[in-house]
């Protein structure tokens, strides 16, 4: 009788392992990704608005009084969104955007992709091509099995990425680019040649900076949604820090 109680809870303990197994794999093969669609709207809402604001001021994103003037009007003052930006802006503005990011407490998972695709830039040769590229690495990220929080992580990183390039190719006229690297030709249509890659890859490092600060550590699944638009505030500030700051921080593809 002993021996059949012992039984019984050994399977009973096995089933409750296998059930708690197959719940975690529900969860990783059900990733809710419209989380990332929403990111992708508000990024492009707020990059939009200050293009306008700035714009409507004969302005640029080297001008700090109107950034702030903007994000003020925007986000509203008293707002995380606007605070977010804030922090953000003040971080890179004018600094060494690669040694900030550095010093960010960032995950294997989330460093190990972050600089592979970084790296990669070098490789294509327009901004077209890198952002399939983007794309490839959103899907394979979202299909895999790696843990929720950096799974979260870097699907927001190349949602922000690939929003921010597409800003930078149609906002040309808004960056000062006789301040990188010596690049003055922004109206010919190799810009991604002439000082694309060199943007691309120090931008790449103002998202990641702008993602850490944005999400905070949170864990997929305790925040809610609303926390999308601080990210993409947070990451729009770090953005315009950078590009304000002349895109300090030249990496290898700066020749």
């Amino acid at each position: 009788m002993k021996l059949l109680k012992v039984i019984s809870l050994c399977a009973l303990f096995l089933l409750v392992i296998t059930s708690c197994s197959d719940s975690e794999k529900l969860i990783v093969n059900n990733f809710d990704i419209s989380r990332y669609s929403e990111l992708e709207k508000s990024l492009t809402s707020d990059y939009a608005a200050f293009a306008n604001g700035l714009r409507s001021r004969n302005s640029n994103f080297n001008d700090k009084s109107s950034l702030t003037a903007v994000a003020s009007e925007y986000f509203g003052k008293l707002t995380d969104r606007y605070s977010a930006f804030i922090d953000t802006y003040e971080n890179v503005k004018g600094k060494d955007i690669s040694r900030i990011t550095s010093a960010h407490a960032l995950t294997g998972n989330q460093k190990e992709k972050i600089e592979e695709i970084i790296s990669s830039i070098g490789l294509f040769d327009n901004s077209t091509d890198f952002k399939l590229y983007l794309s490839d690495q959103f899907k394979s990220i979202a299909d895999s099995d790696i843990n929720s929080v950096d799974k979260d992580f870097l699907l927001s990183y190349i949602i922000s990425y690939k929003v921010t390039l597409d800003f930078i190719e149609n906002n040309l006229d808004l960056i000062e680019t006789e301040k990188i690297n010596g690049r003055v030709n922004k109206e010919d249509s190799s810009w991604w040649k002439d000082w694309g890659k060199c943007a691309a890859g120090i931008v790449g490092s103002a998202v990641t900076t702008g993602a850490t600060l944005g999400l905070g550590g949170a864990v997929v699944g305790t925040v809610a949604l609303p926390v999308v638009g601080t990210v993409s505030g947070a990451v729009v500030g770090a953005v315009a820090g950078a590009i304000g700051g002349a895109l300090v921080g030249a990496a290898t593809f700066c020749d």
